[in-house]
Order: structure tokens, then C-alpha cells, then sequence
């Protein structure tokens, strides 16, 4: 039989160790903007300035609140998630592929 390798920090290669540091919600809302608003723009949008941070900033309050309020509400009236939701209010044949097409 072959020996355990040990590495320097002295656990054995192939043991499973668990998650000692989690992502923090600022970290998690930054990842969420920049997969959605990359560097690529960055040289046309430095000319409008600090007026970008509101063009980023507006939407993401016209459109992610609601949502939010909507899923909260959704949320606290009936178990199931969204499969559910959209089994119930449109029709079972869309359950599975419309959350897949939301999440794009």
C-alpha cells in the first residue's frame, strides 16, 4: 500500500478540509456588477465621470427591488420557489425551462 503524501501545512493530500472564510455580501454585490459591467467600456464611460455610478446605480434600484419585493412576497405565501410559482400561475409545461431563461 502507498503512504499518505503529507504536505507542509501537515494535512494529508486527498482530505477534505472545510471552508474557514466565506464571502462577504460586499464581496458578493461587487462579483455580481462587474459580471455584469466590465472593463471593456471603461475608456467611453470615463468621460461622463461620477455620473456612471448613477447610470449603474438607478436601474439596479428601478429593477432589482422590485424583484426583490416580488420574491419576498412569493417567498412568504406559498413554499416550493419559483418551479412552483410558475407551475401554479402559468402552466407546468414552462416550470422548467422559464427559470433556466430567467437566470440568463
Amino acid at each position: 500500500m502507498a503512504e499518505d503524501t503529507v504536505t507542509r501545512d501537515g494535512s494529508s493530500v486527498g482530505t477534505v478540509r472545510p471552508a474557514t472564510n466565506y464571502i462577504t455580501w460586499t464581496a458578493l454585490a461587487l462579483m455580481t456588477v462587474s459580471s455584469v459591467a466590465s472593463l471593456r467600456p471603461a475608456p467611453t464611460m470615463a468621460v461622463y465621470g461620477l455620473a456612471c455610478v448613477f447610470l449603474y446605480v438607478l436601474p439596479a434600484i428601478v429593477f432589482l427591488v422590485p424583484t426583490a419585493l416580488v420574491s419576498a412576497e412569493l417567498a412568504s405565501g406559498w413554499s416550493g420557489g419559483v418551479y412552483r410559482w410558475v407551475t401554479e400561475g402559468i402552466s407546468p409545461i414552462w416550470a422548467s425551462p422559464l427559470p433556466s431563461i430567467n437566470s440568463r
